[in-house]
């Protein structure tokens, strides 16, 4: 049973024991309300997703739902643009004997370039990362995330504000502070997919928008991201309490 039933049945029985005690003629009365209580709560496939509402991504004062996309190591089958194009995350995992491993991700979808044969087939084409703090003049194909035994120091979200509307990208970055463990701040980058308008460059792009610091220090991003921007514990990785 949900917790929020749970709650309401026992808030509820609490209330008829204490009516009972207080005047006994009221329990038939009580006992029959509590009898039209529903007794049936939807299963979790058939609740809507829990959707945040932070700042858009272009904006610094409007509020806007944010559907967050769950993502797994392997290939995750997406509708990047919103247009049905095939799209994919593939998220890998890059071992490395010791606590400091990480995972690899990168965005493709399956779309014509302008630039290889004569835009008639569609290929398979990296939508790279430009303009954040980080990234290279010539942008980044891979978001990489950093981790360490305590805490994660780097993770992404991928959401969606409506139907038919492209993927955004939200990534956290920690200050690495004294160390792996320590609280420090936290920075969030948000980009949005879209076409490039240039006459150079690749065909689709996440172009960096904004940057917000967080107003907590934090050990680990995962937790940052449930409690600045609501936008749950996981991401690539998944916060679940101290290591």
């Amino acid at each position: 049973m949900a917790p929020i039933a749970t709650t309401v049945i026992a808030n509820s029985n609490a209330a008829w024991v204490r009516s009972f005690e207080v005047v006994p003629g009221r329990w038939l009365a009580i006992g029959f309300a509590l009898a039209l209580l529903p007794t049936h709560l939807p299963a979790q496939s058939d609740r809507h997703p829990a959707v945040a509402h932070v700042a858009a991504a272009g904006s610094d004062s409007s509020r806007t739902p944010l559907t967050v996309l769950p993502i797994h190591n392997g290939t995750n089958h997406i509708d990047l643009l919103g247009t049905g194009k095939q799209g994919e995350i593939i998220v890998s995992r890059r071992d490395n004997g010791n606590a400091h491993g990480f995972s690899v991700v990168l965005f493709q979808v399956l779309a014509p370039s302008p630039s290889h044969g004569n835009g008639k087939n569609p290929l398979w084409q990296v939508i790279p990362f430009f303009g954040g703090p980080n990234d290279p003049e010539g942008g980044e194909e891979l978001f990489a995330t950093y981790e360490g035994a305590d805490c994660t120091l780097r993770d992404l979200r991928v959401v969606r504000t409506g139907k038919g509307h492209p993927v955004e990208v939200v990534t956290a970055t920690r200050d690495f502070g004294n160390s792996f463990a320590d609280s420090a701040a936290v920075r969030f980058d948000f980009y949005e997919l879209s076409d490039n308008t240039e006459p150079l460059g690749p065909t689709y792009l996440f172009r960096h928008v904004r940057t917000v610091h967080a107003k907590g220090t934090y050990c680990d991003v995962d937790d940052a991201f449930a409690r600045e921007l609501g936008l749950g514990f996981a991401g690539v990785l998944r916060w679940d309490g101290p290591r």
